[in-house]
């Protein structure tokens, strides 16, 4: 297998992807950004992984993740947010997922994170070189945002702070 060597993001390449990523928080809202529901994936390729987690999410609801798992660690050490559960605003039709109703969350412990600034530091990690800097700068610019303050200035990924009982949940 071929390693391809990452190549350099200038100066001017880096100060551009800097100011693309803070001015999502100053866009024009767009309400159909808010969802009224929330999805949670199950991403497992083994079916018998997924009914496992179907079990224990019927079991015990979702839980709050103290420790995320491969892309989602990466990111969370690269930004501002919280620790929790993440959701995505719209369904994906083939996955095995979870909804929540937004309305039977406690609103105080949802928060919204720019999905562009996630894609952006697993595209920059990817195919580029930074220096430590630049992921410094990131850190101050990708903060979530409570979700009482976020009006659909950007597409958001959601993170929910506390564990979600069974009840509210639909599982599909």
């Amino acid at each position: 297998m071929l390693k391809t060597m990452k190549k350099p993001l200038s100066k001017l390449e880096q100060e551009a992807k800097l100011l693309e990523c803070e001015s999502l928080y100053y866009q024009v809202p767009k309400p159909e950004f808010i969802p009224n529901r929330l999805y949670h994936f199950i991403r497992e390729n083994n079916p018998k992984l997924i009914e496992e987690a179907i079990k224990t999410i019927k079991k015990e609801g979702l839980k709050n993740a103290k420790n995320p798992r491969n892309t989602t660690s990466f990111i969370d050490k690269k930004v501002q947010r919280p620790l929790g559960i993440y959701f995505w605003g719209q369904e994906i039709k083939e996955e095995a997922h979870i909804e929540v109703d937004i309305n039977k969350l406690n609103l105080k412990q949802l928060y919204a994170f720019p999905h562009f600034i996630a894609d952006t530091i697993l595209d920059i990690d990817q195919n580029y070189q930074v220096p430590d800097e630049f992921w410094h700068k990131i850190k101050k610019i990708a903060v979530a945002i409570p979700f009482t303050e976020y009006l659909g200035q950007f597409q958001a990924e959601y993170i929910y702070t506390a564990n979600i009982p069974t009840k509210l949940l639909e599982i599909k």
